[in-house]
């Protein structure tokens, strides 16, 4: 089974015929609530082409709807936290006609999720664990839980949030990495504010890593 670790959100997502603008009025053709968040969006694909996934996060005192969205999914929502305290993540899509995207993310109950909160999961049970949209520190409480000894699998896709605030830190937890997953944009920032020129050296260096 695999293991995908990070957000949880409820995506509203709005269908316009243009984008919005500073003081303007636009209204929806069409408006859709779906289960979100980069790891749920992992785990999902994952169910989709015959795995297994398990989806480790937090949602808030909303958050019953979630979880019963992905066991729709077939992905198996048993480690999720629900935190009474807090409302779920939620991010608001506005896509127009051309595809342009405008985003509002409310981190919700997400913030609550925590490197220590790893020490709870048996991750030897797993053969991969992923980790999406969150600081490397996670790379690092999980991989000296498991190090190379247990022949688990490690990705991380860090997302533009995380790339643009913690691009060195990246770099440090490249050894510890099986597949670094970013976008053309993001890997062009993380290749340029750590000075990297050739990246072929990057897999010699980190002869851990296999795909970027």
């Amino acid at each position: 089974m695999f293991l995908s670790i990070g957000n949880i959100n409820f995506d509203y997502l709005i269908f316009t015929k243009e984008p919005p603008v500073i003081d303007g009025r636009i209204e929806a053709r069409n408006f859709v609530i779906e289960s979100g968040g980069s790891a749920c969006n992992f785990a999902v694909t994952i169910t989709k082409l015959g795995g297994k996934c398990r989806v480790f996060g937090c949602v808030g005192r909303d958050g019953d709807w979630l979880i019963k969205r992905l066991k729709e999914k077939k992905v198996e929502a048993s480690e999720i936290i629900k935190v009474a305290e807090r409302e779920s993540g939620k991010v608001f899509v506005i896509i127009d006609l051309k595809g342009h995207r405008t985003m509002i993310a409310y981190k919700g109950a997400n913030e609550l999720l925590k490197p220590e909160l790893i020490k709870k999961l048996n991750l030897e049970k797993y053969v991969h664990v992923h980790v999406s949209s969150r600081e490397p520190c996670f790379i690092n409480e999980i991989y000296m839980r498991i190090g190379d000894k247990h022949n688990i699998t490690l990705s991380y896709d860090p997302g533009w949030t995380i790339v643009k605030r913690e691009s060195g830190e990246i770099l440090n937890i490249l050894d510890k990495l099986d597949f670094l997953l970013m976008n053309r944009r993001e890997f062009g920032y993380f290749i340029k504010t750590n000075n990297i020129t050739d990246i072929t050296k990057l897999f010699s260096k980190f002869q851990k890593l296999k795909f970027i």
